[in-house]
């Protein structure tokens, strides 16, 4: 449960700055990306007014330079957290998914808290849920020297913000310290809670404000509803959107129900908490002046419905206006106190809890999934195949890519050759080649092995393949190495360059990645870099403390914080050569934490293929007929490679030109080639039976337990049988709890890298707390198109079936049912996730060895009775296991002609 707060000795549950300081995150909540901005470009333009808004508030930005975490989502603003000394604050702007649309506002509710008994509108559930905003908010409040969280949101971003402070002071799984604040704060929202005993002890904290004449918090109002409907009709439904534009609720379906809706569901919402109108009005005008001023109040609505329902509200709504009193802009921002006391907190105590809230946010807030059709992502999966296919034989990716880097390093010798600087083209170009060179050496270094020679690590003691060695094929430094993603996006943003620009300068390569991986890193790291216009130096601060590897010297560090402050940055990265001085604050910001780490990834894949786009835009318009605006990357690679040409390229760009389509035709090989190759990638925790998963597949029996140091792979042979007509790989993914830390980098520089994933949880009877484990699961597989979560090794669990019976059956459907309903409510869910109760073995006893063959022989029988109980009762073994992998693999292919 939450707090025991005693609200005679609390604090005011918002300050002025508090409600001026949530009123202008929320008002920065609605910038989007309009002018058709890169997603780098996006986040700079956000961050420049922040920084702006801050102002604005009386704070001083040179003093007190924390940035805030910002996640986004389809060129728009999910969540912000920020904060100003101990205080934070979350600003939640709302998300318009297709299931939520499904799912109608106010005529399903949902439990707050699974299985609890107060319920708000679905909808407001999910986007809690979907953005993982409760344990969020449960972790920053356990940071020591943080007091208070407030919540905010305007519209229904308001009433997700509530529902958030209420699921945490009423979920029986919480506890924090008394001593710690939450206040949510919605502007312009509707009631979010149906209960019959609500809580009472924190209602106070829950504040609703309420423009005058706005129509929204008064939705779920029977005379407000009556004059919504008559309105409609009358003008023969051309305002039919009017409330679905506000708040995503289906005024259609409601007008078709009205008589059922009036009565039924919306009157059982609660006006809870404590609910302020704002009013605005102009003073009588002075005798002999001229000039009135606005006046503005706040106002207590102790019986909100009341107001609501009354003659003199309902008479008021003007529904032709609604979108202009409802906006926040120009119906709530008025209203921001003036002249308010700004606090003046101890700044180092500002950027350490600045710093400390980027993990859990990194950790909890969930980015969308990460497109495989991000040339970053491409290359990473075409680098880990090239070595994988050799390694069995195959060399057709390997070619692929290496003609790639052979057309990019011509590509960028042209490229220099414009560059007016001292420094020498071989110079240059061996600074940005240095990590393709590197890899072409290693991958030269490859010998192959015969196809039987898979992850010998699985085989048992007893059965080792015919003429290989124990030698488990793993990524390691001698293939992938863990400089493969710096490399990949390092690669985009080269790509990203605009060749056509009539004199290049030196430092641009530099900047460029400089300004990579701070807009990558800015407000997922607590890693900042201002750049100039021109991107020609680094300058600003960079808070980098935080990402500081422990075990660097303190003065290595110092040096290299000093170098950014003081805007040397960029010569200094100079020094290094391109490509190190990238490797090296990438690995940097990938030291402190795996989830923080795989949130850099997703940022700056992001941001470099953004650029990417952005330049093949410019590309494609000089050199291709067929041109139209809004294509995306895949179209404009398509066209580039089947129409460019350099006939209207001036004469001196024309070799560069067409050097870079030349790239471009290599990509689109390269992603064709890569189509046809499936990664199964599969993870679990220590124990789970990851092992013997693997070996019940391939049609072998289990054997003692065998740590896994690193990340093996080798084909997928269901049942022993390989199949040469298609490239299907397992990758094993250790588990992400593992104390070794090279193991725990090369997880990372795997993230997103598979096409199919399976991930073992243990089987228990119901869930237990899996937080941390639901997230990393949904980080892990975020690139894949499907995920089969295996709750694994249930006849282990002592379970007494009977095979094929109606009470087995019924009992087996119970378990599933509560997992299924588990995982829903931590946003697994279909069509992308699917769940199996699974006994690979039937037993988690050894099979005998050879020599003692009336044991082998009972064992045999025992666990393929024990399967039996299972399957026939509704659980699944390896044929189903199989089964389900085959028919993704079958859909994949098929999906892209292959």
């Amino acid at each position: 449960m939450g707090t025991s707060e005693d609200t005679s000795t609390a604090s005011p549950p918002l300050t002025d700055f508090e409600f001026n300081m949530a009123l202008a995150l929320c008002d920065l909540s609605y910038e989007k990306n309009k002018t058709n901005m890169t997603y780098p470009g996006f986040k700079k333009h956000v961050l420049d007014k922040y920084d702006t808004m801050m102002k604005e508030l009386g704070i001083d930005t040179k003093t007190y330079h924390q940035l805030p975490y910002i996640a986004y989502f389809d060129n728009k603003i999910r969540v912000i957290v920020a904060n100003h000394g101990g205080v934070a604050f979350v600003c939640i702007m709302e998300t318009n998914s297709l299931d939520q649309h499904a799912e109608n506002l106010a005529f399903h509710a949902h439990p707050i808290v699974p299985r609890g008994h107060d319920d708000a509108p679905t909808m407001y559930v999910n986007n809690v849920t979907e953005l993982g905003l409760v344990p969020l908010v449960h972790a920053m409040l356990r940071l020591k020297q943080l007091d208070k969280v407030v919540l905010c949101g305007h519209s229904r971003g308001g009433s997700v913000a509530h529902v958030v402070h209420y699921n945490l002071i009423t979920n029986p799984n919480f506890c924090f310290d008394k001593n710690k604040e939450i206040t949510s704060v919605a502007f312009g929202s509707t009631p979010f809670l149906r209960s019959q005993q609500p809580d009472l002890k924190h209602e106070h904290r829950f504040l609703t404000y309420v423009a005058e004449r706005d129509v929204v918090p008064a939705l779920f109002s029977a005379a407000v509803n009556s004059k919504i409907a008559a309105y409609v009709k009358a003008k023969h439904a051309t305002k039919i959107g009017l409330v679905r534009y506000l708040m995503d609720f289906d005024i259609a379906f409601a007008l078709e129900r009205a008589t059922e809706v009036l009565q039924g569901p919306l009157g059982e919402y609660l006006y809870y908490g404590k609910w302020t109108k704002l009013s605005q009005h102009h003073p009588p005008r002075h005798p002999g002046n001229g000039i009135s001023c606005m006046q503005y109040s706040q106002t207590a609505i102790d019986e909100p419905l009341v107001w609501f329902q009354s003659v003199d509200y309902v008479a008021a709504l003007d529904l032709d206006n609604v979108i202009e009193t409802h906006s926040l802009k120009n119906a709530y921002k008025p209203h921001m106190h003036q002249a308010v006391e700004v606090p003046k907190p101890s700044v180092n105590l500002t950027l350490r809890i600045n710093r400390h809230m980027t993990v859990p946010a990194a950790r909890y807030l969930v980015h969308p999934d990460i497109s495989p059709t991000l040339l970053p992502m491409l290359l990473n999966k075409a680098i880990a195949a090239a070595f994988v296919t050799k390694t069995f034989g195959d060399n057709e990716i390997l070619h692929k890519l290496l003609e790639f880097k052979a057309s990019l390093e011509t590509y960028r010798r042209v490229f220099h050759e414009r560059i007016q600087d001292k420094k020498s083209v071989d110079e240059r170009l061996r600074d940005e080649m240095d990590g393709w060179n590197k890899l072409e050496s290693r991958l030269k270094d490859i010998k192959p092995k015969e196809i039987q020679d898979t992850t010998p690590s699985k085989q048992e003691p007893s059965q080792p393949p015919n003429g290989s060695s124990t030698t488990p094929n793993t990524f390691n430094d001698d293939n992938i190495t863990t400089e493969m993603n710096a490399m990949t996006i390092f690669t985009a943003n080269m790509l990203a360059e605009n060749p056509l620009e009539s004199k290049r300068n030196a430092m641009g390569t530099v900047a460029r990645i400089a300004r990579a991986i701070a807009l990558g890193v800015v407000g997922v790291a607590s890693f900042g870099v201002a750049l100039s216009a021109q991107a020609e130096a680094v300058a600003g601060y960079v808070e980098l403390m935080s990402l500081i590897p422990a075990g660097i010297a303190v003065a290595e560090a110092s040096a290299l914080v000093g170098f950014v402050a003081l805007g040397a940055g960029a010569a200094h990265l100079a020094q290094k050569g391109a490509f190190a001085a990238f490797a090296n604050l990438f690995s940097i910001a990938s030291g402190a934490d795996s989830a923080t780490a795989n949130r850099v990834r997703s940022e700056l894949y992001q941001e470099s293929a953004s650029s990417y786009q952005r330049q093949l835009d410019v590309i494609a318009r000089a050199a291709c007929p067929s041109y139209k605006k809004e294509m995306d990357t895949l179209a404009l690679e398509e066209l580039l490679e089947t129409e460019a040409t350099t006939d209207k390229a001036r004469r001196n760009d024309k070799k560069l030109v067409a050097r870079y389509i030349d790239v471009i035709r290599r990509i689109v090989e390269l992603r064709r080639v890569c189509d046809n190759l499936v990664f199964i990638v599969l993870n679990g925790k220590q124990g789970v039976g990851k092992s013997w998963f693997i070996k019940a597949i391939k049609g072998q029996h289990g054997g003692p337990r065998v740590s896994t140091d690193l990340p093996e792979f080798g084909p997928y042979t269901p049942n022993g049988v390989a199949d040469p007509t298609r490239s299907v790989y397992l990758i094993d993914l250790p588990a992400g709890d593992s104390l070794n830390d090279k193991l725990r980098l090369y997880l990372q520089e795997l993230y997103g890298i598979g096409t199919i994933g399976i991930n073992l949880f243990e089987f228990d009877v119901r869930p237990q707390l899996l937080t941390d484990e639901m997230f990393a699961m949904r980080q892990m597989y975020n690139g894949c198109d499907h995920v089969l979560v295996c709750l694994n090794k249930v006849m282990s669990k002592g379970l007494e079936l009977k095979k094929n019976h109606a009470g087995s059956r019924a009992q087996i459907e119970g378990y599933l049912n509560t997992w299924r309903v588990f995982f829903k409510e931590n946003n697994i869910k279909r069509p992308k996730y699917d769940i199996m109760l699974t006994d690979m073995t039937g037993t988690c006893e050894v099979r005998p060895s050879d020599d003692d063959d009336d044991s082998r022989e009972f064992h045999d029988r025992w666990a393929q009775q024990n399967i039996d109980k299972l399957v026939s009762n509704g659980g699944s073994s390896r044929d189903q296991v199989i089964e389900w992998i085959e028919g993704k693999i079958a859909a994949i292919l098929n999906r892209l002609g292959s």
